[in-house]
């Protein structure tokens, strides 16, 4: 497991069908190689996260989705980004948990 602070770093780099790199707003990313790569190479680096399974798997979901015209990218955007937000709350509930608490 990562720290809440690298797992936020980590959660910017899943922009997969967001606004990012330049892109216009609706444009579909799901095929953006710079993304997909960055994916990949976090998956690799971080095997055994179970939000970044989590995030990974949804991201190739809602692009087959987007993909087949069964939703918009604009509903992908607004899944992934609600799912993603909700990762980042319960990454920093479990830090806060493990954290050691000190008063002065």
């Amino acid at each position: 497991m990562c720290d809440f602070k690298s797992l936020l770093f980590l959660l910017l780099l899943f922009l997969p069908l967001s606004h990012a790199d330049g892109m216009k707003e609706g444009e579909n990313y799901c095929h953006d190689t710079k993304s997909v790569e960055q994916n990949k190479a976090l998956l690799g680096d971080h095997p055994n996260d179970p939000i970044i399974i989590r995030l990974m798997a949804l991201r190739e979901g809602l692009c087959n989705m987007i993909d087949r015209g069964l939703i918009t990218v604009e509903q992908g955007i607004d899944i992934f980004n609600d799912e993603k937000n909700k990762s980042v709350i319960q990454r920093s509930n479990e830090e806060q948990t493990k954290s050691p608490k000190l008063t002065l």
